[in-house]
């Protein structure tokens, strides 16, 4: 047996057991990071002729060895909480979201704030591509050319802007759950700052923050279903359709922005570009493991240099850290990549026992703010650790393709703070009687 069949025979067994030890829930953090590695496996054996594929066993063993370590602290950690917990769902009281008692005009001025930001953001984005008579290549000119800046009123604008939609979403969810009567043009107001952000985010060519939104949705909605209805679990089959028709326009728009953002062709066909995206980070991995001191070139003595990479470029400058090199996948297939999967990095910085620790420090904290939401739904504190969440639920989900500690900045906890004052405003501004 190859060692990527036996990986992706491994992953299943792992997502049934932990999808049984669970009661079926397809949004605990187990479960929602080994279904993409399994995706991404299948991905690399569909390209194995294509990539001419020489996967390791030692390649195999660590990554399996690292997600049973993910799947038995979940176990553990939701087998200690809920001997603790007290659940009780009937009249739960959460801070009350109600559309209808939320000020139109408070409503009118963040959808305008949100659109302000916005066309400030493409505007500046025009200006520096350098040619206003194509739009669309000038996304590309800023994504991949590095000496060009957008202003530093831009870039505020784009980290605030593209935040905004998750209160507006967060409000949309909670009254579509709790089944309030939506006012149209409120619901109109609220959906314009997740249109802007969208647009922000096709604009800067960073097309996991598509990704990042959808989860936040998910997450929201299951989470609120949960604490909202009886019934304490969301059959899949009920969201399926929806989620299905999402992920295909997604994909539509992650396929037909492929040459806008990177300027040129790398693969021929739609399965071979989604694949390669998928696949390619977890065969890279394999690639670059016994390497990794060359596609991390940093040689100084900075603790953790590539997984806190984003906190130590915001401290000590930009140039502290030489960014990680590319690595071409091989075969007929002319691309490649410069990120590695959630393993790599640590991997790198603090070697094989080192990552693996690294790894379930990173997982707890995701793992005891997930069980703290689902077993204390009366907290006072569940409104904030939900929206926390829910922002933040990408970085597990996104373990299958980079290891995104070294995407987390002193600014991300800005942007944090931001959105969810953004998200209590809504609470206090309400209709004056």
């Amino acid at each position: 047996m190859t060692p990527l069949w036996l990986m992706l025979i491994f992953e299943i067994l792992l997502i049934v057991v932990i999808f049984y030890f669970t009661n079926g829930d397809y949004i605990s953090p187990s479960f929602i990071t080994i279904v993409p590695f399994a995706i991404a496996t299948a991905a690399i054996i569909i390209n194995e002729d294509y990539w001419s594929v020489s996967y390791s066993f030692s390649s195999a063993i660590v990554i399996l060895t690292g997600l049973a370590l993910i799947v038995l602290e979940e176990i553990l950690v939701k087998s200690l909480m809920a001997k603790k917990a007290y659940i009780a769902r009937d009249n739960v009281k959460l801070h009350r979201f109600d559309i209808e008692k939320i000020s139109l005009h408070y409503l009118e001025i963040f959808a305008l704030f949100s659109v302000g930001m916005m066309l400030y953001y493409v505007f500046d984005i025009v200006r520096t591509g350098g040619a206003t008579t194509n739009i669309l290549s000038n996304i590309g000119i800023v994504h991949t050319d590095a000496d060009l800046k957008i202003s530093l009123l831009g870039r505020l604008f784009f980290r605030i802007g593209k935040n905004l939609a998750y209160p507006s979403l967060f409000i949309i969810i909670y009254n579509i759950v709790a089944k309030n009567r939506f006012v149209k043009y409120k619901l109109i107001c609220l959906i314009i700052p997740i249109i802007s952000s969208i647009v922000m985010l096709f604009f800067c060519g960073g097309r996991s923050g598509y990704l990042s939104i959808i989860v936040a949705a998910l997450v929201f909605y299951i989470m609120l279903k949960r604490t909202l209805c009886v019934r304490r679990e969301i059959r899949l089959k009920k969201i399926i359709k929806p989620l299905i028709l999402v992920m295909v326009v997604f994909l539509l728009v992650f396929f037909g922005s492929k040459t806008v953002i990177k300027n040129k062709e790398n693969t021929s066909t739609p399965i071979q570009y989604i694949t390669y995206y998928v696949g390619s980070p977890l065969y890279l991995f394999d690639k670059v493991k016994d390497d990794v001191d060359i596609y991390f070139p940093y040689s100084g003595d900075l603790p953790g240099a590539y997984s806190f990479i984003g906190i130590y470029q915001d401290v000590l400058g930009k140039n502290i850290i030489p960014s990680n090199r590319f690595c071409y996948i091989g075969g007929k297939a002319i691309g490649g990549g410069n990120v590695y999967t959630i393993f790599a990095i640590p991997y790198r910085d603090f070697g094989v026992v080192g990552m693996y620790a690294f790894i379930l420090i990173y997982y707890s904290i995701f793992i005891f703010l997930y069980y703290k939401i689902f077993y204390y739904p009366r907290s006072i504190k569940y409104t904030k650790r939900l929206f926390i969440l829910g922002i933040l639920y990408n970085m597990i989900f996104m373990s299958f393709y980079v290891s995104m500690s070294s995407n987390f900045k002193l600014s991300t906890i800005v942007e944090l703070i931001v959105a969810y004052l953004m998200l209590c405003s809504f609470y206090k501004i309400k209709i004056k009687r």
